[in-house]
């Protein structure tokens, strides 16, 4: 280890070891007692959510008698929320003053929460972590933090939930998961989403809700579950706005939220704009491998630098029609423009130097998408909780690319690789998609309730593009002959039902469900010959779940769930896109879906003091999508994707935390898993390879308050190696330290924070070992972030924006999250097998 990485380290501790010691008790206090409004009941461990000057909200709970006693660190006007299961939320208002520092609220009654009858519903007994039959919630907005973070650090704090030091996502230990913004697909999360949140406000969203284990009603897709982020409608009659700013070495940010209540019209829109802009990054590949029974090396640099501003937005509207019936009409945009130059050497060896060559080059990939949903929501008079939502969307999510590079020098045999002067990619794709849904919502017996819907989905998918190239002395651009011109179109039509049924016995909350998918798709291409073929499966896709709650913050859980994967267009356009001379990167059109059947215990206690969610999972997929590297016969690097072989895994997550004192929270998130990997023998480049190992990781961090609004807060994190079928990742660390300050009763907020600040160079590696193929990629660049950032709140609001109860969810589809020429998404050159 590093001198570096041991200072940082023993820095880490020490600030954890002296904000124990920051907080001296202040006089002022407020007291009272909480009770049922029928029986007359005390009531123990009810949630306490004390809000005023401060920014950060103190919570406490009330003791086995339902009495409280909670210290506070000035005069002036707090209001004190009442959260207890099975309970309306309950908010009174009181005054400290010096001449009055303590407020006796006497008794405090609260009501039974009809609604809470409907479903098996475990809430913590503290306000960031809610568990429910078929997701955890972790409430964003609780969290003191939110107010001096963006969204992508939040997330490492919310279990089941992990983001490496590149900014790339899991959930449940899977990459193949889908993102949703208030219930809906948001195509701004199809590409990069690491980067995405990275430069939204954490103080923007309100919870984000980890379905692990979805059930019927969702979409059959995505291994390892759906990510839902609930946007922060402000509470509000009248209106509310909210603005935010931040820059920094790297990176500058701004954003804005407003909200407005017209009688029985409301509206809500969020904007924000992020600039990115990353040093220079070096990446060092050295390999060997077999040609025509030669051995053959070769080894490869690349300098990199990029930036990427993006937009993105969405807006919310609703109208009550009258007390049974809700419109609502809700869209997003997204835009990013990523641009990046390379300069790339590459030489090749067979003993003594066979060739080495030079090129300078540009790319720009433009992203983006759009959609707009409209839901109409009826309620019966007759049965409370029985109601029927019909929904519309329609997205279209464009992307292209534009690459051109020119070869500045080149030593040996030329005639040993097809390299020119000058080659120029283009390409343009694009996905829609029409979606119609009907659900409805049945509760029966008091304690039962059945869920049905059937849901439609036309996807339109294609690209067009070409590959050209020039020599010096040249007339003009000619296309390449190796990689004609193609235009490729995807065609796929889906039906679903499905049924599901769920009860609330005692301790007990049980759910179960099936779901029918029929599918059918037409693809079509043109090079090098024209090609059209259909193809037509359906998927029954059961999932069960029982959960048993001896405690009101205590729960376990057990699950079952079949999940499928459908290639998105990434994974199956076959056009070619080269970086550089030495490598390119292809789809496969023959991909089908894969299917994942996973097995699930999980354990919550949640206390004032502590607190514990565990989940051990196994899951299992026979025809496993995932991406793979080979030679060809030029010595061009190919990278592809296949449904390459078998997959087990079997893992443990964890997330705890610890509140020692009043003002101090400590917490740990992580997960362990063992894989186990197997090749498919249809593929000649997997066939009999296998690879097994431990991967996981973990993070570390602790939150401070102190007294006039100051709050610190560290965070650490060590991501161990990921293991693919032909070798394993790279492994990566960082750490972090934010300071913030709040101003005039919490509506100004400042922070400053630091990542990785001992750093000036991260170095990061991944190999690759097979029979014909072995390659170690070695990546350098600067991972070092200083930031400050600015927010302010103003407005008169108590109401958020209503939102229809069920919405269209498309979380369905198989996507790269990758970089720059994965993320066009494709449109001439060969098909390859």
């Amino acid at each position: 280890m590093n001198m570096k990485i041991k200072t940082a380290i023993a820095f880490f501790f020490i600030a954890l070891s002296a904000s124990f010691q920051a907080y001296a008790a202040a006089p002022y206090k407020v007291s009272g007692t909480v009770k049922d409004s029928i029986s007359k009941e005390s009531e123990p461990m009810a949630t306490l959510i004390v809000t005023g000057p401060a920014a950060d909200s103190i919570v406490r709970s009330t003791d086995t008698e339902g009495r409280f006693e909670i210290s506070l660190p000035a005069s002036g006007k707090y209001t004190l929320r009442i959260i207890s299961i099975g309970r309306k939320e309950k908010a009174v208002e009181f005054h400290l003053t010096e001449e009055n520092p303590a407020a006796d609220l006497g008794t405090i009654y609260v009501e039974n929460d009809a609604d809470f009858l409907e479903a098996a519903t475990v809430s913590a007994q503290v306000p960031f972590i809610k568990t429910e039959v078929d997701k955890l919630t972790y409430k964003i907005s609780e969290d003191p933090d939110a107010q001096t973070s963006n969204a992508l650090d939040m997330l490492r704090k919310v279990p089941r939930v992990t983001v490496d030091a590149d900014d790339n996502i899991m959930v449940n230990g899977q990459g193949n998961f889908k993102i949703y913004v208030n219930g809906k697909p948001s195509g701004m999360f199809s590409s990069q989403p690491g980067k995405i949140l990275k430069g939204m406000p954490a103080e923007s969203i309100k919870r984000v809700e980890v379905i692990s284990d979805p059930g019927a009603k969702y979409d059959a897709e995505g291994v390892g579950g759906i990510l839902n982020i609930v946007m922060n409608a402000k509470r509000a009659d009248g209106y509310n706005v909210s603005i935010n700013a931040g820059g920094g070495n790297r990176s500058a940010n701004a954003g804005a939220y407003g909200a407005v209540k017209l009688g029985k019209f409301s509206v809500s829109a969020n904007y924000g704009f992020n600039y990115m802009k990353n040093p220079e990054i070096s990446v060092q590949s050295e390999r060997k491998f077999t040609s025509s029974g030669t051995a053959m090396q070769s080894s490869s640099e690349q300098m990199i630098t990029n930036e990427a501003p993006m937009h993105f937005g969405s807006i919310e509207m609703s109208y009550d029609i009258d007390s049974l019936n809700l419109l609502t009409l809700s869209g997003n945009l997204y835009l990013a423009d990523i641009s990046a130059d390379y300069n790339i050497g590459n030489s090749m060896y067979s003993g003594s130097l066979i060739y080495s060559y030079r090129q300078t080059g540009t790319a720009a990939t433009l992203a983006g998408s759009g959609s707009v949903s409209i839901d109409w929501q009826h309620l019966f008079r007759k049965h409370p909780g029985e109601m029927l939502t019909v929904s519309y969307m329609y997205s279209n999510s464009p992307s292209g690319l534009n690459s051109e590079y020119a070869l500045d020098a080149f030593e040996g045999n030329r005639q040993m690789i097809d390299i020119f002067d000058r080659t120029r990619i283009t390409n343009r794709a694009s996905s829609q998609e029409h979606t119609g849904q009907v659900d409805y919502v049945r509760p029966f017996a008091e304690k039962h309730k059945i869920e049905a819907g059937a849901k439609y989905i036309l996807r339109l998918n294609g690209s067009e593009g070409q590959n050209l190239i020039m020599n010096d002395g040249d007339n003009g651009w000619t296309e390449n002959p190796e990689y004609p011109s193609q235009s490729y179109r995807h065609e796929q039509h889906i039906i679903a039902l499905y049924a599901d049924w769920s009860a609330n016995i005692g301790q007990f909350g049980f759910k179960a469900g099936i779901r029918a998918e029929e599918t059918l798709q037409r693809i079509g291409f043109t090079a090098p010959q024209e090609q059209r073929f259909n193809s037509e499966f359906t998927d029954i896709v059961p999932s069960a779940s029982i959960l048993w709650t001896p405690k009101p913050t205590e729960s376990l859980q057990l699950t079952y769930n079949m999940r499928i994967s459908r290639p998105g267009i990434t994974y199956l356009n076959p056009f070619v896109q080269s970086i550089g001379s030495s490598e390119i990167t292809y789809g496969d059109p023959d991909i089908v879906s894969e299917k994942n059947h996973t097995v699930a215990l999980n354990y919550s206690l949640f206390d004032m003091k502590y607190g514990l969610n565990a989940s051990l999972r196994y899951s299992f997929t026979n025809n496993s999508i995932s991406s793979f590297q080979f030679i060809d016969s030029d010595g061009v690097l190919n990278n592809t994707y296949g449904n390459i072989g078998k997959n087990r895994n079997a893992g443990l997550m964890a997330y705890a935390y610890w509140n020692p004192t009043q003002n101090t929270r400590l917490f740990f998130n992580g997960n362990v898993s063992w894989i186990s990997l197997h090749g498919n023998s249809s593929n000649e480049y997997t066939e009999g390879l296998d690879n097994e190992g431990w991967t996981g990781n973990l993070y570390l961090g602790a939150q401070q308050s102190f007294k006039y609004g100051f709050r610190l807060s560290a965070n650490g994190g060590y991501f161990f190696p990921s293991i693919s079928l032909q070798g394993k990742g790279y492994g990566s660390y960082f750490y972090s330290l934010a300071l913030n300050k709040s101003f005039f009763d919490g509506k100004l907020d400042i922070s400053l924070s630091a990542v990785n600040f001992f750093e000036a160079g991260m170095k990061m590696s991944n190999t690759t070992s097979t029979p014909y193929l072995t390659s170690t990629d070695s990546m350098v660049f600067d991972n070092r972030y200083f930031m400050i950032g600015v927010s302010y709140n103003f407005g008169n609001m108590k109401q958020i924006v209503k939102k229809a109860q069920r919405r269209i969810v498309n979380n369905d589809l198989l996507n790269t999250s990758g970089g720059t020429a994965g993320a066009a998404g494709g449109g001439t050159g060969r098909t390859n097998p």
